[in-house]
C-alpha cells in the first residue's frame, strides 16, 4: 500500500493583481463621476467608460473562474453587483446632465421621489440603529 501526502498552497498574487486591485480602481473611478461639472459635457461619457471597462472586467472574471452551477463564487457576485450600481450612477449623471440643462424649477415628480428614497434611507438607518441599541443593553 502505497500513501502520498499532496500539500497544496494558494499563492493570491494574481488574483490581487489581476482581479482586485483593477476592481479597486473601477470602483474608485466609479464614484469620481460626480466630481465633473455637469457643463463639461464629459459627465456622460465618463460614467459610460466606466460602466463598459465593469462589462469588459465581468467578462475576464467570469472567464478566468472555473465553471460550476452549484455554488457561486462570491467575486463574480461582487463584480454584478458593482456593475449593477455602474448602471445606476449611469443613469443618476445623465439625470443630473439632463436637470442642469433645464431652465424650469425641478419637477414634482422627480421631488416626491427623492424624498421618498431620503426618507427610505433615513428608516433604514434608524431601524438599524435601534436594533443595535437594543442588542447592546440586552
Amino acid at each position: 500500500m502505497i500513501i502520498f501526502d499532496v500539500y497544496l498552497k494558494r499563492k493570491p498574487t494574481y488574483v490581487v493583481n489581476n482581479i482586485i486591485l483593477p476592481l479597486i480602481v473601477l470602483i474608485a473611478l466609479n464614484g469620481c463621476v460626480f466630481l465633473l461639472p455637469e457643463r463639461s459635457g464629459e459627465k456622460i461619457g465618463f460614467a459610460v467608460t466606466v460602466f463598459l471597462s465593469f462589462m469588459v472586467f465581468a467578462t475576464i472574471v467570469q472567464a478566468t473562474l472555473p465553471v460550476n452551477s452549484e455554488n457561486v463564487c462570491y467575486l463574480s457576485v461582487f463584480v454584478t453587483l458593482q456593475t449593477v450600481e455602474s448602471s445606476v450612477i449611469t443613469i443618476v449623471a445623465i439625470c443630473l446632465v439632463r436637470i442642469e440643462g433645464r431652465s424650469d424649477r425641478v419637477p414634482d415628480w422627480l421631488a416626491s421621489v427623492i424624498m421618498c428614497l431620503t426618507c427610505l434611507q433615513c428608516f433604514i438607518a434608524l431601524v438599524w440603529y435601534h436594533k443595535r441599541w437594543w442588542r447592546s443593553i440586552s
